[in-house]
């Protein structure tokens, strides 16, 4: 199943160490050229290598951006950002972010409580998630 993402879900995922969660959901994830530039300047030399490590393994592929995702015919966009997701599921693409990633890995069983998890975005890679969303989230994995 092709699955394309921009930086934001490679680059919070590896730097809470979570990138493996994109591995078992996900055959291959591709990120455009662009992308991969902008995760080498993560700050963290940790996620930098994990990512290394994603692109060595040959799960994480870097290619030249499509003129659009359907041009790709990926089944998938990894996005976090509240207006590339409108415009994606506008345009009828399926779309999760660092959020959907982990309450499915709770569903199967790859992570006990993602209550942790999301304050490690939080504290870690300063990713922000508003009162009523974490309470959605927490809600939706029994927590």
């Amino acid at each position: 199943m092709p699955v394309v993402s921009n930086t934001s879900p490679i680059s919070h995922l590896s730097t809470i160490g979570r990138l493996d969660l994109l591995r078992s959901r996900f055959e291959h994830v591709w990120i455009p050229y662009a992308v991969a530039k902008e995760l080498q300047r993560l700050p963290r030399p940790a996620a930098r290598a994990a990512i290394e490590q994603a692109y060595a393994e040959g799960w994480l592929k870097k290619r030249a951006a499509p003129a659009s995702t359907l041009e790709m015919r990926a089944e998938w966009l990894l996005l976090d950002e509240t207006d590339g997701r409108k415009c994606a599921v506008r345009n009828g693409l399926n779309v999760i972010g660092v959020l959907g990633i982990l309450l499915a890995a709770k569903q199967r069983g790859e992570i006990p409580l993602v209550k942790p998890e999301l304050e490690s975005l939080r504290t870690i890679a300063q990713f922000f998630i508003d009162a009523p969303l974490e309470k959605q989230v927490l809600a939706a994995a029994g927590e």
